[in-house]
């Protein structure tokens, strides 16, 4: 997919998706609008026809846009920030240790960046870990499945550790904070967007480029583990509910 369709994708989810509890109705016949006057109605209707948006009917005629959990999940990366936070977590850590060799390099590589694109947290280079269930990664691992050269265990630890301490040691959270923070600061531009009665698109469309090219660092270090893990000084849902409660005020002033 072109970075430009992503990037319209993710414009799209604060569109349809924040704005659909309030009046979807009205925005089925303003988001429609707002498509013809800014030349985008083509995209939308290759996104409809690609099956990552789609049109249902409202109850007077009008047609209310959304996107589907394909859009969705293209617009956020493969990942949504509230549903993993969300998710339950049973104590069990899942470890996956292995045993590569460093020359040729690229078997090792290869796994190793497999593992943090699945968000698995590195204790050392050959032992990683995950507090989620692996049996959907496993036919993948299939490669690599000797015991002579990865194992997979799940458990607890037997020195009692706390869960804290293996976050902390498994997934550089100073690093994840500062993307956060950096975040933060971007969305604070936005504000300046709410207090102006017009928006100048030149400069909005400047600002959403940065703040998406920020969301995809995110998303490209942050492991959104379940609530029970997050560090205290973790700020990601903080500044996400941050994001979701501007894009629906903003939202409104870039459909009219």
């Amino acid at each position: 997919m072109k970075a430009s369709t992503k990037l319209f994708l993710w414009e799209l989810f604060a569109l349809t998706e924040l704005m659909m509890s309030p009046s979807p109705r009205r925005l089925g016949q303003t988001f429609e609008g707002w498509a013809h006057r800014r030349g985008h109605l083509r995209k939308i209707h290759r996104l409809e026809a690609e099956a990552f948006l789609e049109k249902l009917p409202g109850g007077s005629g009008d047609r209310i846009y959304r996107l589907t959990s394909k859009g969705k999940a293209a617009a956020l990366g493969g990942k949504d920030p509230t549903q993993l936070w969300s998710r339950n977590w049973d104590g069990i850590w899942r470890l996956l240790l292995f045993d590569l060799p460093t020359k040729p390099k690229t078997p090792r590589n290869q796994l190793q960046a497999f593992l943090r694109n699945h968000d698995f947290g590195c204790l050392q280079g050959s032992v990683w870990i995950s507090p989620d269930p692996v049996g959907k990664i496993r036919k993948k691992l299939k490669g690599y499945r000797h015991p002579s050269s990865l194992l997979l265990f799940e458990g607890h630890p037997a020195g009692k550790e706390k869960p804290g301490e293996i976050v902390k040691e498994a997934w550089d959270f100073d690093e994840i904070n500062q993307c956060w923070n950096l975040y933060a600061n971007c969305l604070s531009e936005m504000e300046k967007f709410l207090q102006k009665e017009k928006i100048d698109h030149e400069i909005y469309n400047t600002w959403r480029k940065e703040e998406f090219a920020l969301w995809l660092k995110i998303n490209d270090r942050d492991p959104f583990l379940p609530q029970a893990l997050h560090p205290k000084n973790y700020n990601g849902p903080k500044v996400w509910k941050k994001k979701l409660s501007l894009w629906t005020k903003l939202a409104p002033k870039l459909l009219h």
